[in-house]
């Protein structure tokens, strides 16, 4: 038998632990924090005024050596900015303006991600990479609110937080600069801007420039927000559209917002409509107030359904995807990405109804989508073939009609099997989501 040692006494060996994990513990709450950031930061020779300070290794080892020290995030953030503070000295302003600005750059970077398709040994080394980024890029975002808070207590301005930052609102060039959100989050700190929201302060800011909806509109697609829905610009562009949904723009307002000339300077817009008499039908001139209007067919709806197609049809394997049966949920709420869909479906719908009001012919919709210019391989990939084959669909209420129309007008760029082809498929997919 061996003889009992307490010492090795399993109890004791574990009360042990919990009495190491209380120290540990009750150390996390009491250590002083701005002590422990000022001694690790002076002695990793860290120099918060050296340009890209915050991308060197001394940083991040001690940035997450101080964020695992202590047990609430936001404490380990306000210990690294009291430290940074403390090592710049009589620059501290000229820091903190800098910091500001990196951590919007950081914030537009967006997370790292890695490539599925590398080989097994590249991946281990890009997601080590990619796990220390992100871990580092988490880091300094947690910074933001806290420097914004010091810049309240100070009494900067909304005017000083803007020549900081460097955002000029006199063009849609203030979407490319990478210290926006920082200055965004700043204002809608304020009392003049508290609680507005991304978009509305972005429309009150352009506002007093001249700079409008429909110019913000085009930058953010030139910027790629449609193809990055992550992506800074992606959010701010999904935040549009759910402004305007709460807004409860209508089809009319969407293109007051979107053709801001149709009323500049105009009280009344004169325009014709056929009306039922005792001679037969004839036009009679009226007038309707710029607010009310529905322009008849331009170019401009071809740049609206540009917007619209890409929107819906542009993720699916075949440029298809009927969003209606996929976003109407039944039993639960709609989510926010899904209520963005629906919304941006429903004005595609009301652009095709309007187009159907006005006497806009399928084969004209051919046209004005400029499918006609097409070859049959740019055709068959073009996202506007579904606007086209969906307009039809609508406009034409008997399948003859239907039928009849869509062929006459895709046999000038398509022979007869990939006609046969795509009608299946278009049929095939419409029947599969009834179903489901």
């Amino acid at each position: 038998m061996v003889p009992y040692d307490p010492n090795q006494n399993e109890e004791r060996f574990n009360l042990e632990s919990a009495r190491n994990a209380l120290s540990d513990l009750q150390m996390r709450f009491t250590i002083d924090k701005y002590e422990l950031a000022k001694h690790l930061i002076a002695e990793s020779k860290i120099n918060p005024l050296q340009a890209n300070f915050l991308k060197t290794p001394e940083f991040f080892q001690v940035a997450d050596k101080i964020t695992d020290t202590f047990f609430f995030e936001s404490r380990s953030a306000e210990a690294i900015l009291l430290g940074l503070i403390h090592a710049a000295g009589d620059e501290e302003n000229k820091m903190l303006e800098s910091l500001a600005r990196s951590i919007g750059e950081f914030e537009v970077m967006g997370e790292m991600k890695v490539n599925p398709f590398l080989g097994k040994a590249e991946r281990v080394s890009e997601e080590e990479k990619a796990k220390r980024f992100n871990r580092l890029r988490e880091i300094v975002l947690a910074l933001e609110p806290h420097l914004l808070n010091l810049w309240m207590e100070r009494g900067v301005s909304p005017e000083q937080a803007q020549e900081i930052l460097q955002v000029d609102f006199s063009s849609t060039r203030f979407l490319d600069n990478s210290h926006l959100s920082v200055y965004i989050h700043y204002l809608d700190m304020t009392p003049r801007y508290k609680n507005f929201g991304l978009v509305r302060i972005l429309l009150l800011e352009t506002e007093k420039h001249g700079v409008g909806q429909h110019q913000i509109l085009l930058k953010l697609l030139d910027l790629g927000a449609l193809t990055k829905p992550e992506s800074f610009h992606g959010k701010i562009l999904d935040s549009i559209f759910l402004y305007w949904d709460r807004q409860r723009v209508d089809h009319a307002q969407l293109y007051k917002i979107l053709v801001p000339d149709l009323s500049i300077g105009i009280e009344f817009i004169e325009d014709e409509r056929l009306v039922e008499s005792k001679n037969g039908v004839e036009r009679v001139a009226f007038k309707m107030k710029p607010a009310d209007y529905m322009p008849p067919i331009p170019q401009r709806d071809k740049q609206l359904a540009d917007v619209l197609a890409l929107k819906l049809f542009g993720t699916a394997e075949s440029s298809y995807n009927k969003i209606n049966t996929h976003f109407r949920p039944s039993v639960r709420p709609p989510t926010k990405q899904e209520s963005i869909m629906i919304f941006t479906e429903d004005i595609f719908e009301g652009l095709r109804k309007h187009w159907s009001r006005h006497g806009l012919t399928p084969d004209k919709v051919f046209s004005l989508m400029d499918l006609d210019k097409l070859t049959d391989e740019q055709l068959l990939s073009s996202l506007h073939l579904w606007t086209f084959l969906w307009y039809t669909t609508e406009h034409l209420k008997t399948y003859k009609a239907r039928g009849k129309q869509m062929f006459d007008v895709l046999k000038r760029n398509l022979n007869d099997e990939e006609i046969v082809k795509l009608l299946g498929e278009m049929n095939t997919k419409d029947e599969s989501h009834q179903d489901s």
